[in-house]
């Protein structure tokens, strides 16, 4: 009976010892190696070519600071990577960032990578694919200036001409506003004509084309 309780005993040691390995420790130094994919928030395929690194940011500096960049690569055709740098938790904060084409950027401060014992761990990143909408402004009677205010991802343009196009990119899970002003000058008078379109989400990687007729 004794030495059955002495073989258990030894198993949940090595069960202990390879969890503590595991565990999150706050003031890591050395070697550290991050494996991971980047992969699509929509068809959770991993997307290939995407630049992915890692963000050292000193702990006492100031408000705003975007650190250095430790390590980075590109994705091979299936998402995977594999980041490997010297790490010093003790005077900086880590951040793992994604970016690729057609994807919009991660938020600044990407995502936080805490550190483990036994020198290593998976982190997955997310990116969101992005849709664009292409709006024509078209005027059949004249006129001489078009300013258009795109709401969600846009600002305030001005177009000299009756004949013109915006195009601009969109989250394929919003639906899309456009408000947009049309200056139409005559000999005797200016028209201005306020619209707001609303739109469906466009799809990821795809352009939608709307045509505004005045």
């Amino acid at each position: 009976m004794k030495a059955k309780i002495v073989i258990l005993s030894s198993i949940l040691l090595l069960l202990c010892g390879s969890c503590r390995k595991d565990r999150v420790v706050h003031n890591y130094k050395g070697s550290y190696t991050i494996t991971g994919k980047v992969i699509d928030q929509i068809t959770g395929k991993g997307i290939g070519q995407a630049l992915v690194g890692v963000i050292e940011k000193d702990k006492n500096s100031f408000y705003g600071y975007t650190g250095k960049t430790v390590v980075s690569l590109r994705t091979d055709a299936e998402g995977n990577f594999s980041l490997t740098f010297n790490a010093n938790t003790e005077d900086n904060n880590y951040e793992l960032l994604a970016s690729a084409w057609y994807y919009f950027e991660m938020k600044q401060g990407g995502d936080k990578i805490s550190f483990t014992k036994n020198g290593k761990r998976t982190q997955n990143v997310t990116l969101l694919p992005v849709g664009f909408v292409t709006f024509h402004i078209k005027g059949n009677k004249g006129g001489n200036e078009i300013a258009s205010s795109f709401g969600g991802g846009g600002g305030l343009s001005f177009f000299i001409g009756i004949d013109t196009t915006i195009t601009t990119y969109k989250s394929p899970f919003n639906d899309v506003k456009f408000k947009y002003h049309v200056y139409y000058n005559t000999a005797d008078s200016i028209n201005n004509y306020e619209r707001m379109v609303h739109l469906p989400p466009p799809p990821p990687h795809d352009t939608v084309y709307h045509l505004i007729e005045f």
